[in-house]
């Protein structure tokens, strides 16, 4: 007998030490956006990785601002959290 696997959050990894967002993930958030409704939206965390590679504290943190700014924004808005 098959059981059924009900997943109760995702996590969204996003390496800080990309200089940009590639295609493939902001095309992967797109669709994750359309899967997380605003009701879902609360058991979404965006999480940022790889914080040990970093050169420049303050070009990462301002990775981390645009992200939130930017292509993060709308699941933010609708309830998933950076953390």
């Amino acid at each position: 007998m098959r059981q059924q696997f009900k997943p109760t959050g995702i996590i969204c990894l996003h390496p800080i030490t990309d200089d940009q967002m590639p295609g493939s993930a902001s095309k992967n958030l797109e669709k994750l956006g359309g899967l997380c409704t605003d009701a879902k939206a609360e058991h979404l965390r965006l999480v940022t990785t790889m914080w040990d590679r970093v050169k420049d504290a303050n070009l990462a943190e301002s990775k981390v601002s645009q992200l939130e700014t930017n292509f993060w924004k709308p699941p933010i808005d609708a309830g998933a959290r950076h953390e």
